[in-house]
């Protein structure tokens, strides 16, 4: 049963959004928070340093957000010190390109009364210049104590966790090294997970904007795998007993995926690369024994295969729905 928003409000929740140039989406962004059926106590913008008319879209919210400047230091920068601005019990986050569903906050409330003090959603990708929702492989969300499913691959979306606000007092906030400029927030989250139990809500109450100047895509393929390995050997170095075990593992899947990104960039010499780190650790990999063969056959033969592979999948996915 739904709880009302009178049942839930004891629950006091900070929304925490940074903000870089972003004056073409924090409006959108905002009015998906402001429009929540259980209301935030508060909404804080970091501003880093933006140079274009971020803060003149946020002026139009005055009275219902606050505003915070500081130079540019970056995104986990800007989280740090929304999060020591709150009043909140609760941190929320989303980042100033993302969207909320109106019932974001209401259901994620009902799953933090179960006893958990972190709890996320489902999420999706969508367009930014179609605002049309892009099929993405379904990502499991794992409950309970997820370490070890979470240091394998991240499946918590930026724009979806709410946590409570002393776990920061706990485990520290964002790493601010400038050498990390790629997965700070699954850094972050492999922190919480080791220590509290995660509870989820299996319902698709965030959407991640898609565009061709998000951190995201802008970031070298290889300096978010140097980022990934950082974290990856810092965690280990952390929780060796829980993660050791996993570690050739989880950079085995990230080369991977990397290698996958270099070969649709047509960059066949560093993707071969990066699939044979992969055989090192896991010699029978089927993915990236495939690719190896069809960048031995060469462009002429491969690119015949994927589009075949991609249009087998289209006709599977069909025969689903």
């Amino acid at each position: 049963m739904t709880l009302s928003v009178n049942d839930l409000s004891n629950y006091t929740i900070s929304v925490v959004i940074p903000a870089y140039n972003a004056e073409r989406w924090i409006g959108e962004a905002l009015d998906s928070v402001l429009a929540q059926t259980y209301p935030p106590t508060e909404v804080i913008v970091v501003d880093d340093g933006s140079t274009d008319g971020t803060r003149s879209v946020i002026q139009r919210y005055a009275g219902r957000v606050n505003y915070l400047y500081q130079e540019n230091r970056g995104q986990a920068a800007a989280r740090n010190a929304g999060i020591r601005a709150a009043i909140g019990e609760y941190i929320a986050f989303i980042d100033a390109d993302d969207l909320w569903q109106a019932e974001k906050l209401a259901l994620q409330v009902e799953k933090l009364k179960e006893g958990y003090e972190w709890v996320i959603c489902n999420f999706a990708n969508f367009d930014d210049s179609t605002h049309q929702l892009v099929d993405m492989p379904k990502l499991k969300l794992y409950e309970g104590d997820v370490l070890e499913q979470l240091f394998l691959i991240c499946f918590i979306g930026s724009p979806t966790p709410v946590v409570k606000r002393d776990i920061f007092d706990k485990v520290g906030g964002f790493d601010e090294s400038p050498s990390l400029l790629f997965g700070e927030d699954w850094e972050m989250w492999l922190r919480i997970a080791a220590s509290y139990p995660l509870g989820v809500v299996h319902k698709t109450l965030a959407l991640h904007r898609l565009h061709p100047t998000s951190a995201m895509a802008i970031t070298d393929p290889m300096q978010k795998m140097e980022n990934k390995k950082k974290i990856i050997e810092e965690i280990v170095a952390r929780y060796p007993a829980r993660l050791g075990k996993l570690k050739f593992r989880a950079l085995s899947h990230w080369s991977y995926g990397l290698g996958v990104t270099l070969f649709k960039q047509e960059q066949y010499f560093e993707a071969k690369a990066q699939f044979l780190k992969v055989l090192e650790h896991r010699p029978f990999h089927g993915g990236a024994l495939t690719y190896l063969t069809m960048i031995a056959l060469g462009p002429g033969f491969s690119k015949p295969i994927v589009r075949w592979k991609r249009r087998l999948f289209a006709w599977l996915k069909r025969l689903e729905t």
